[in-house]
């Protein structure tokens, strides 16, 4: 991942950079999960129960 080395000037900035580069990496890695359809081989579905 590209986000090891921040480049923004600030504690506050470079964070939100780090947040944003983690929640990209978690969405992209969520949707591979989903369209191998590893999701429901590990246990069930990701639904929270009603």
């Amino acid at each position: 991942m590209k986000a090891l080395v921040q480049r923004c000037i600030g504690l506050k900035r470079n964070a939100a950079c780090m947040m944003l580069s983690n929640l990209t990496y978690n969405l992209l890695r969520f949707e591979q999960i989903q369209r191998i359809g590893a999701g429901s081989a590990a246990g069930g579905s990701m639904a929270l129960p009603a």
